[in-house]
């Protein structure tokens, strides 16, 4: 999955290393430039919902993951021979023959790819700053492995400060991303969300909330994603985007709900409504950190 693929690029990266003296008690790895490629991401997950962190200062990319949107199934054809062919493949194992093993596995017991729905991601969450790129100094990216969190920080000129955290609170459910400007330096951005095939739309009365929902095809999974803004700012909505300004502080905050069965994947749960309620989530009013 693009999530764990992404955790463990993450361990080879040659830009990162361990902080120190912090990382006797808080494991971390550091990163002093925005990441430029997917692998070189930072992940963050609750274990239903997941977020690749990028950070760049100026046009911030989130790619992000909802564990049960898959294409829709298809028919596979039993393998009768599967219990004998995994006895087969242990006693290669035991002894010791593993290319024998991965060959025999590949060939004989593993469905033929093209028969095997996809994994599908949820949606790109941008946020594009209204900052000056070429003035950014002390730039700092970095992932703390025993909060779970990812964060960014970087300064513009002597006295400006920025930091951005993101993480998927397990309690409310909910993917957060907060910005938090020092000394007085307003944030201001705009917001937008991205999927193929996906309506996106900002909701009659509500300018703090974007929503986007769509589904992977026939017979597939159908999603809905909620966002929204907190903040001491001021949030307007903009067509299809949500844009903030002369704020100190702000956290966007992402549900979603998708129709997938896990108990049967072929029969969608019965949902009139996937649209999140927040009321359902038990989100905190003041979200934080755990």
């Amino acid at each position: 999955m693009k999530t764990l693929l992404s955790t463990l690029a993450c361990l080879t990266l040659t830009a990162m290393s361990f902080a120190e003296p912090e990382a006797l008690t808080t494991p971390r790895f550091v990163s002093y430039q925005p990441a430029k490629v997917w692998t070189e991401a930072f992940p963050v997950g609750n274990g239903r919902l997941g977020a690749l962190v990028f950070g760049d200062p100026v046009h911030e990319v989130f790619e992000l993951n909802e564990s049960s949107i898959w294409k829709p199934p298809r028919d596979i054809p039993i393998n009768k021979d599967g219990p004998a062919l995994v006895q087969q493949m242990r006693d290669l194992l035991f002894a010791g023959k593993y290319a024998e093993a991965e060959k025999l596995c590949r060939e004989r017991f593993v469905a033929p790819g093209g028969l095997v729905a996809p994994y599908q991601p949820l949606a790109t969450l941008k946020v594009d700053h209204d900052l000056p790129e070429a003035a950014i100094i002390d730039y700092r990216r970095e992932i703390a492995l025993n909060k779970g969190s990812a964060s960014v920080s970087f300064r513009l000129g002597d006295h400006d400060a920025y930091t951005r955290t993101t993480w998927a609170d397990m309690n409310a459910d909910v993917l957060a991303f907060r910005y938090t400007s020092h000394n007085g330096s307003p944030l201001a951005f705009t917001i937008s969300l991205a999927r193929e095939g996906a309506t996106i739309e900002t909701p009659r009365g509500s300018g703090q909330e974007l929503h986007l929902r769509g589904f992977t095809g026939e017979k597939g999974v159908r999603f809905y994603l909620v966002l929204r803004v907190q903040s001491d700012g001021k949030v307007v909505a903009e067509g299809n985007t949500l844009k903030l300004s002369d704020a100190t502080e702000a956290t966007i905050l992402i549900a979603s709900r998708t129709d997938y069965n896990f108990f049967d994947p072929t029969t969608p749960q019965p949902r009139r409504d996937l649209m999140p309620c927040w009321e359902d989530l038990k989100m905190p009013v003041n979200l934080e950190l755990h």
